[in-house]
């Protein structure tokens, strides 16, 4: 061992067992530790695959990889109130001569605190750390982490998946045959006190440990013994192992076709898989033994409504919002939020091209508002600054058991040459490939991380979508994303032609400067953008870039931070900016459309009447809009509200999120201002509501209630028409 491998070992002196309990009951040790966090992803090996380590060979304030150090405690388990950790003071299985360890002794050697964060403690906490962690009980720690924190040091686990309890006396590391006497001593001694034990864990939410228990049962007595493998069905369903679950659900099936309980479990398992109309069979087939079974009539309900999703991509998003604002309430935020609904895939297909590998292009013309995709999302982090080491530990248990999924996430990109494979949507879901049973290490998860997350348009959510995160960025993206729960629904902002290629914005907004362009793209691994307002850009003189740079700061920090707040002084500034923003743009008719919007919508919302509908027909104009389609219905006096369909030309640009509210403030100025354009204003009310509906989900119904509660005008929002772009 080389000095400085030898100085990072913990030593005789850095342990003292009586300092250690102090620390461990005091508030030194308490206080000290509510103020660090080390940010670590669990360990993804098996503990039989790596090496025995003891405390005193642990190296500190690094991860021990490769490594496993065995250990029981010695003391009662201790909760932090607050925060939730809770600390073990524990010892390993050796002296500093090599024998077995005597706890009653006061060897200071080998003994030492473990933390551990982000254990879910679902009930009553006190009864509930004595039941886990009582004195005595053993602990096969993966890849410890050590840290020092004052002087002290500690053993620090992230997550449960770090460390496994030890309940099988020929364990592989355990070697200690007092340890292994004591164990055996504390173990059912039959089939059903392993039941027993699995149920008690079960009740408690420990399906981990309800799991081992039954496995451990059945390996040690009856492998085929029903009950127990009953069980283990439930519990590799509360695991969320469904996968698992249909083998051993046929198998329980032969010895107990009667048994409801088993058709209900397989169809929970082939529902969570997508897999309907296997799980309304297996309903089904339930009824028929018990016709009033209400979780199979429900279910089979929600089967018929999943294969409506699926099969023609029709969405009841209120519904949907509802039932995951629901689950938010009952589980807390910091639960994955599952929207039960199904995932749907348009006329797309996984194209190569040129600059960026692959992306998703669509097989036929497919209009604006179409819903081209709606995939679910795994590694969700609800925050502004992601968690990456949570993202990364919620992408590893989901792939663990779930062969699917962990194809799909092996073929996202992760940088470097990585081959650009597959090549079909298909081979991209293939079940039975070399990706769906090998794991994903650890740098691949953060290189698919750092290439793949999808932010929201706040930037206050992260997730992983693996076939949705093949669609490639432009700042002039032709579609958008939003989230509803852990389901992400992606439309098409504009028309679209047949073949070719989807883009999403990730800037989400409307960014005239390239500098702030490539800032925002920069954060998710994007360097460059091959559209042509960059490629623009590229080949402008780089006083002109930096003028247009310029410009857009000015206007975001006096005028569109200042919205709602502007006044008619601001009047002349605006036109005198709107001047120097065409005056860089004398024929480019994308970037005037681009550059325009914004400041000639905060110029129409405080001009008054004629000059604001002037500005209204420039905005209209400037995005390629021909008014004159309005002419002859505009001279309508009084239409009715029967809903109708508009027809105008696409818009030279996609529209953008920064649209929306733009949109319905422009159709209310024109029906306050100008009654008779009355269509003019129903035409700009539907566009409004179609990007409503494509950028931030909302229903008519809950576009009525939400912009009523913001001060929209209740007889303008008594339209519900609906638009239809066509190409020019």
């Amino acid at each position: 061992m080389s000095s400085e491998e030898n100085k990072n070992k913990i030593k005789s002196k850095d342990i003292d067992r009586s300092s250690l309990i102090k620390k461990h009951n005091g508030k030194q040790g308490i206080s000290a530790y509510k103020d660090y966090i080390v940010a670590k992803g669990a360990s993804t090996a098996d503990a039989s695959e790596l090496e025995p380590i003891g405390i005193t060979d642990l190296s500190v304030d690094t991860v021990n990889t490769g490594r496993v150090l065995v250990v029981k405690t010695i003391a009662d388990a201790y909760v932090i109130s607050g925060n939730g950790t809770i600390q073990l003071l524990v010892s390993d299985q050796t002296t500093e001569s090599g024998t077995a360890a005597d706890n009653n002794n006061n060897n200071n050697n080998h003994a030492i605190i473990v933390t551990i964060r982000n254990f879910r403690l679902p009930g009553k906490v006190i009864n509930e750390t004595s039941l886990l962690f009582p004195r005595g009980v053993v602990l096969a720690i993966k890849e410890p982490i050590v840290v020092t924190i004052s002087d002290n040091v500690f053993v620090h686990i992230t997550h449960s998946n770090n460390f496994d309890f030890i309940e099988d006396v020929n364990y592989c590391h355990l070697v200690n045959a007092e340890w292994k006497e004591s164990l055996a001593a504390r173990l059912p001694k039959d089939i059903e006190g392993w039941r027993l034990r699995g149920n008690d864990f079960y009740t408690q939410r420990y399906y981990d440990r309800a799991l081992s228990c039954y496995d451990l049962g059945l390996a040690g007595f009856d492998k085929d013994h029903s009950i127990l493998q009953l069980n283990k069905l439930a519990a590799l369903l509360a695991l969320q192992r469904y996968y698992e679950c249909i083998p051993l659900g046929f198998l329980l099936l032969k010895k107990l076709p009667q048994e409801i309980k088993i058709y209900a479990r397989m169809g929970k398992a082939y529902y969570a898989l997508g897999l309907y109309e296997q799980a309304s069979d297996s309903y089904k087939k339930l009824l028929k033994i018990s016709p009033k079974y209400e979780e199979a009539v429900l279910y089979t309900k929600k089967c018929k409504e999943r294969i409506e999703e699926r099969d023609n991509g029709k969405y009841d998003l209120e519904k949907i919002r509802k039932q995951v604002k629901s689950e938010v309430g009952h589980m807390g935020k910091e639960h994955e939020q599952f929207a039960d609904c199904s995932e749907y895939l348009g006329p797309l297909e996984i194209i190569l091209t040129e600059t960026m590998g692959r992306g998703l292009a669509v097989t036929k013309d497919v209009p604006f508002g179409t819903l081209l995709m709606v995939s679910r999302g795994i590694g969700s982090s609800d925050r502004s600054d992601p968690d990456l080491n949570n993202m990364m530990e919620a992408i590893k248990q989901a792939t663990k058991h779930n062969p699917l999924l962990k194809a799909q996430v092996s073929h996202l990109y992760s940088g470097g040459d990585q081959l650009t494979t597959p090549a079909t949507i298909s081979d991209f879901n293939q079940l039975d490939g070399p990706a769906a049973n090998k794991p994903i290490e650890q740098a691949r998860i953060e290189g698919i991380l750092a290439h793949n997350m999808i932010l929201d348009r706040d930037y206050q959510s992260a997730t992983v979508s693996p076939l949705a995160s093949l669609i490639n960025h432009s700042c002039l993206g032709n579609a958008t994303r939003f989230r509803i729960g852990d389901m992400m629904f992606t439309y098409a902002t504009t028309n679209i032609r047949a073949n070719q290629e989807v883009f999403v914005s990730i800037n989400n907004l409307m960014l005239p400067s390239y500098k702030l362009r490539m800032e925002h793209i920069s954060r998710l691994g994007v360097t460059n953008c091959r559209c042509m307002l960059c490629q623009s850009d590229l080949h402008e003189p780089n006083h002109i870039r930096e003028a247009r740079h310029q410009l857009d700061q000015v206007f975001r920090s006096q005028f569109q931070h200042r919205q709602g707040r502007l006044g008619s002084s601001d009047i002349p500034l605006l036109k005198t900016h709107i001047k120097a923003v065409k005056t860089l743009n004398p024929d480019f008719k994308e970037r005037l459309a681009f550059d325009l919007f914004s400041p000639l919508g905060c110029l129409a919302s405080i001009s008054e009447d004629k000059d604001a509908l002037k500005v209204v027909s420039e905005i209209l104009h400037a995005s390629g809009i021909n008014l004159d389609l309005f002419d002859a219905e505009n001279r309508r006096p009084s239409p009715s509200t029967t809903p109708i369909k508009f027809t105008i030309p696409c818009p030279r640009v996609p529209f953008y999120y920064e649209n929306t509210t733009a949109l319905l403030n422009m159709a209310f100025l024109t029906l306050t201002i100008n009654p008779l354009q009355v269509m003019m204003a129903r035409c700009l009310l539907a566009l409004f509501r179609q990007c409503s509906t494509i950028f931030e989900g909302l229903t008519f119904k809950e576009q009525d209630i939400e912009y009523l509660k913001k001060g929209a005008s209740k007889t303008l929002l008594t339209f519900h028409d609906t638009v239809e772009l066509i190409n020019k």
